[in-house]
Parts: structure tokens; sequence; C-alpha cells
């Protein structure tokens, strides 16, 4: 048996015990076995700053998200649904948007988990709320939650594409092109440029606080030099990079939200480690073993959902590299 064959072998039999998981804890709760994850969201997941531990306790989600990193009751602001709040906010480090989902690059350090091309790093989440939200894509999904799963898969591509083109921030969606006007950018800056300025401009209670703010280049931080910054974007946008998107798996994440990582690459073994590939699950692996699931190939979905509410440009965090 070759090493792909394997390790797709090791996922399914994954996505099979986590789908008798979520089986139990919907019943658990006292909720059908065939509720769907964005139908949980919808109806347990707030948007407001409350303590989650009675929901989570109620459904014994601790069988499924098992990581010490997820907090239930609030900590100031923080708890294991900031990232979900956190969506009706404009990202400090934003690159690219649609009518759906968002790209960014996470605050605290970003492409800490991998070898090189740390700036690479990027985010995408949902933020559209008519969509349907997900907990992660190892657990059980509807045939309308694997078509967003795939249109995400491709927006980041798209949001990378941007970067390598260096294309214009008119050019990268309406929130980009909001976002670089009030910074007193005009709409033909390149993106590039644009990320540049973010990430010189974070404002310092941001960079200083938690979760911080801290470009990583051969052990030493770059954030606060315009020159090295241009540099390693140049550096790493002017190659012929593969892409990568994983998510964290369940035992690993610490926000109840899907969200997926992407990373860029010249040789895997170079930018992946073995402890990497022990945290994160690769969506090329993930996405066919849904479809095949349901014997139905993938394909881009053609739903069209309402426009999403306006978002705001005064947030004060943003998600951490560390979900």
């Amino acid at each position: 048996m070759s090493m792909t064959s394997s390790l797709l072998q090791s996922i399914s039999h994954q996505m099979s015990e986590y789908e008798d998981s979520w089986k139990r804890c919907m019943s658990l709760g006292g909720e059908s076995t065939t509720m769907t994850q964005s139908e949980f969201f919808k109806k347990y997941i707030p948007d407001g700053k409350v303590d989650f531990t009675d929901v989570f306790d109620k459904f014994n989600l601790g069988e499924i998200f098992t990581s010490e990193k997820v907090v239930t009751k609030m900590l100031g602001p923080y708890n294991c649904n900031m990232l979900f709040r956190q969506v009706s906010d404009v990202p400090h480090l934003l690159v690219y948007s649609d009518e759906n989902y968002m790209a960014f690059q996470p605050l605290g350090e970003p492409g800490r988990d991998v070898g090189n091309y740390k700036i690479g790093h990027l985010m995408v989440v949902n933020y559209n709320s008519n969509n349907r939200f997900t907990l992660s894509e190892m657990l059980p999904l509807s045939f309308e939650e694997k078509e967003d799963l795939k249109n995400r898969s491709d927006f980041l591509k798209m949001s990378y594409n941007s970067l390598f083109k260096n294309m214009l921030v008119k050019d990268c969606g309406r929130m980009v092109l909001e976002k670089a006007i009030k910074c007193g950018l005009t709409p033909t800056t390149p993106i590039r440029e644009f990320l540049s300025y973010q990430i010189m401009h974070i404002p310092k209670d941001i960079k200083e606080g938690k979760p911080g703010y801290k470009l990583m280049v051969n052990g030493y931080d770059i954030s606060n030099n315009l020159q090295k910054v241009n540099s390693e974007i140049a550096r790493v946008f002017n190659k012929p990079l593969k892409i990568s998107h994983y998510i964290q798996g369940p035992r690993f994440c610490s926000q109840l939200v899907s969200h997926i990582h992407g990373f860029v690459c010249e040789r895997e073994e170079e930018t992946f480690g073995k402890v990497f590939r022990q945290t994160y699950i690769n969506l090329d692996h993930i996405i066919p073993l849904r479809y095949q699931a349901s014997q139905t190939p993938p394909r881009t979905a053609t739903r069209s959902p309402r426009s999403p509410p306006r978002l705001n440009l005064k947030n004060k965090s943003w998600c951490c590299a560390t979900c």
C-alpha cells in the first residue's frame, strides 16, 4: 500500500469515527442524529460574548474537540467561539474577498508551524451570515456543506493568485477596496503593497498585546522593517510556488468554526515537518473522500446567498495563527 493510500485510509477511518461521535453527541443533547452541522451552528452557536460551557457539556462536544486549547468560558473577549464572532469585522491583514468569504494573514506568528515561506500563510473564513457555517470538515457534511467547502478551497487559490499576479486592490474584492481607500490608498494600489502597508500599520496595542504579531524570517522578526517586509513578499510571491490548503483536526483546534489554512511551498518535505503533518489535514485528501462517500463528483456550487451585512472596520483583534 502506498503512503498516500495509507493516509487516505487513515483519514477515512477518522471520519467514520467522528461521524459516530457526532451522532452520539446530537442524541445526548436531545437532537436528531441526522442534524447537520449548519443546523446545529444556527441553533446553538451564539454570536455574542457568552459562556458556551452549558451547550458544550450538554452535547458532550468534548468527545470531539479534545484539545486543551478549547476554552468555553469567557476569558475577557476570548473563548472557543471568538473566531465566529469576528467574522463581522474586517481583518487587520486582509488580502482577498468576495460576497461570501475573506482571506487574510492571521495575527500571532503566521507560518509558525511551517519551515519556510511563513509570510505565505493565509486563512479563509465564511463571513456571510446567510451561508452555512460548520464546525469541522472531519465531521459529517451535508451536500450543501460539501459544496461550501469546495468553494472555500477554490477561493483560497484565487486569493493566492491575487498575490502571485500582484493584482490591484480594486480587483481583490469590495471589502479589500473599501479598506484600502479607508487607509488612504488608491484603488490601483497593488495588493502586495497593501499587504505590506497593513503589516506596518498594525495598531501598537494589537501588535504588542495578545496574540500580537511577529513575521519571522530566518529566526528574526522583520515586521517592523518595511524594506525587509517588501523584500520577503517579493521573494515569496515572485516564485512559482505550490499552494497547499489544510485544516486542523478537531483534536487540535481551539475554535469551533471551520477555517482553512493556506500555505505555499516549493518542496513539501522542506516546508511541512512531522509535527505539522500530525496536526494538519490536507483538504486535497478530505474533499475527494467526502464526495466519494456520496458518490457525487466535486463541482462548483450554484447557490447564491443573499448579500452579507456590512462589516466593521474598527475591530480590535483578529484570529491568530494558533487557531
